[in-house]
Order: structure tokens, then C-alpha cells, then sequence
């Protein structure tokens, strides 16, 4: 992934603990102040990691338009990373659709789901767990549209 300067296992074994607590008030704050520090220091490997989780809480809780602004901030940091059409691309790509899925804009899903199947594709992971879930989301978007 990308290298930085953040401590993204720390961050992750905190995260943990204040999600185990269940208090989506606490678990904002924490996630937004370690937003916070990462853009400051420019950390892209932190950009991606806590916006990810950021995005995913505000998916659960249905604050989807902020979702999708932290996905885009993951897919430009990946992009700047040098990352882009890698399965970590495909991966946020994934989960930028999700939204899109929970919005119940799928035809933007799917737009990035099949670019999602293309870089597992041609990556040769056909047989990926990835490559089964994205499936089982292409799956639920037209079922949306049915």
C-alpha cells in the first residue's frame, strides 16, 4: 500500500476499541480527528485508511452524500499514490459502488463496479474473493433496477 508517517495499525487497533464501545458519537469524533491529522500531514497511506473508515460509518448510518466524498478522496489518493487500476483501486471502486448501491443510484454502481472487474480482471483474479464479491454487488445493483 502506501507508506507514510501515520501509524495505520494503531490507528486501526484504536479504532476497534471505540467501535467495540458501540457510541456512534464517540466513533465520529475519533475518525474525524484522525481525518483530520492525516490530511494536515499529507499522508496519503492515512488518507486512504481513515477515510475508508469513515465512509463506511457514514454508509451504515445513511450519510451517504459524505460517503461518497470520502471514497473520492480514497480513489485521488490511490491516483496520486500511483495506484490506480490496482486491486486496491478495484477494492475502493467496490466500495464507492456500495454507496451508490445504498443511494439507490445504481447505474453509477455500476459504472464502477465494471471498471472494478476490469483491473481484477486483468490483473488475473478471476478467482479472488474480490472478484466474488463484486459479483455478489453487481448482483444487487440490478436487482435494485429489476
Amino acid at each position: 500500500m502506501v507508506e507514510g508517517n501515520f501509524d495505520l495499525n494503531g490507528f486501526y487497533d484504536e479504532w476497534g476499541r471505540v467501535f467495540a464501545k458501540k457510541n456512534a458519537g464517540e466513533s465520529e469524533r475519533y475518525l474525524q480527528e484522525q481525518l483530520q491529522m492525516v490530511t494536515q500531514g499529507g499522508d496519503l497511506g492515512g488518507i486512504i485508511g481513515v477515510c475508508n473508515e469513515l465512509g463506511g460509518f457514514y454508509r451504515v448510518i445513511g450519510r451517504l452524500e459524505e460517503a461518497k466524498d470520502l471514497y473520492a478522496k480514497v480513489l485521488q489518493a490511490l491516483v496520486t499514490a500511483g495506484l490506480h487500476n490496482t486491486p486496491d483501486y478495484a477494492t475502493a471502486l467496490m466500495n464507492a459502488g456500495s454507496v451508490r448501491i445504498a443511494a439507490k443510484q445504481n447505474d453509477e454502481a455500476l459504472v464502477l463496479y465494471h471498471e472494478a472487474r476490469g483491473i481484477l480482471e486483468a490483473a488475473d483474479m478471476r478467482n479472488d474473493y474480490r472478484m466474488a464479491a463484486l459479483c455478489n454487488n453487481i448482483s444487487a445493483a440490478y436487482r435494485q433496477i429489476a
